[in-house]
């Protein structure tokens, strides 16, 4: 997810119409507490798969349809409406919980709560 800044109040901004570039892991200041990845959500009928796959000729392409882009790719809806708006993330995969892997490597089963709050995803590199 491409944040563009932290406003004083701790909000932030995000930038939904680029993707953000790769960025050196050296460049992050806090690699334990940003998140990498985590549990995709279910995908009932396969349309997500079925997209994507169709339209991706590489692994690099496939990969870019798992990036967040926009904010509801966190916390939004599961269906309805456009499905590039779709929460990508799936709280609640093991019972309780999500994996999720961070930055520096490590994983861990997080809650809902701190999967879907925005404020897990921000890497700080607001370039």
């Amino acid at each position: 997810m491409r944040f563009r800044q932290r406003l004083a109040n701790g909000t932030l901004v995000p930038d939904e119409n680029e993707c953000k570039p790769p960025v050196r892991l050296q460049m992050l200041q806090r690699t334990p507490d940003v998140l990498y990845l985590t549990c995709f959500a279910d995908d009932p009928g396969g349309l997500r798969s079925n997209n994507y796959f169709s339209a991706a000729q590489s692994d690099l392409e496939l990969s870019i349809f798992y990036d967040l882009r926009r904010v509801t790719n966190i916390n939004g809806p599961t269906s309805g409406g456009d499905p590039t708006l779709w929460r990508r993330t799936e709280p609640k995969r093991h019972g309780r919980g999500a994996n999720a892997m961070f930055m520096d490597g490590h994983a861990k089963l997080i809650t809902p709560e701190v999967l879907l709050d925005v404020r897990t995803w921000d890497d700080g590199d607001y370039r």
